[in-house]
């Protein structure tokens, strides 16, 4: 079966909090994956769907101290709920989360190398949050041609 993006959801803007939240609505997913980067990195308490009293996720990759996380839950209940992240102090965070139906993890991967080349098949979808240590020197970040940028926001 071809995997299906289900839906996707963004945390952005520059309030620094130590339990950064946003909503995000799964219907029928099997895989819930979620991503973001700190404007000053702190260390991670827990990340959770379902609030603070909700389901812990599982930490995939850790790139580089805490420059941009991912984590993961399978079968994760339907319907809009909060996906939580705890921190030990409180910095501005970035970040998205995507659902999937007929999802499967294939393992992470984490490049420093913004260019870098990633080797995929056909139904293979990569998600990606980047951290830039200085956003003057940013610029424009531009997806390629078969790539699908789902935002963009400098904190």
């Amino acid at each position: 079966m071809a995997l299906t993006r289900d839906a996707t959801a963004v945390r952005t803007g520059t309030a620094s909090t130590a339990t950064p939240t946003w909503s995000h609505t799964c219907t029928g997913a099997n895989l819930l994956c979620v991503g973001f980067t700190m404007r000053v990195n702190q260390t991670v308490n827990v990340v959770k769907w379902g609030g603070s009293g909700g389901t812990d996720m599982t930490l995939v990759t850790n790139s580089n101290g805490t420059d941009a996380l991912w984590y993961e839950l399978a079968d994760p209940v339907d319907g809009t709920l909060n996906v939580y992240i705890s921190l030990a102090g409180a910095t501005t965070v970035l970040g998205a989360s995507v659902s999937y139906t007929n999802g499967e993890v294939r393992g992470a991967l984490y490049e420093q190398d913004d260019s870098a080349d990633l080797t995929t098949v056909s139904g293979d979808e990569v998600f990606d949050v980047m951290k830039c240590a200085d956003a003057d020197s940013v610029g424009s970040l531009t997806a390629g041609a078969s790539q699908t940028a789902l935002y963009e926001d400098i904190i």
